[in-house]
């Protein structure tokens, strides 16, 4: 998720929700926008609806560009085939 959609859609800055994979930002028929922690799911020590602005959390991770990284499978035979 890019910075620029989280931080159009919410009211706050969303600290580093902003930059990270597993925030989805929601938003209701009254035009009220919240973000979610899709990794509380299943990570209880998260909050689902955290509050903004994040400034620390042990579930960050940073929204990949580029999904070839997101395989890392992939990355390690393309770098094992561009070694021979």
């Amino acid at each position: 998720m890019s910075d620029l959609r989280v931080t159009t859609a919410l009211p706050v800055e969303p600290g580093l929700c902003g930059a990270c994979r597993h925030a989805l930002v929601k938003g209701t028929n009254r035009g009220t926008a919240y973000l979610r922690c899709t990794r509380a799911a299943w990570d209880a020590s998260l909050d689902k609806y955290p509050r903004l602005p994040v400034t620390g959390c042990v579930g960050f991770e940073p929204a990949s560009e580029s999904p070839v990284s997101d395989n890392p499978v992939s990355d390690s035979t393309a770098q094992a085939s561009g070694a021979s």
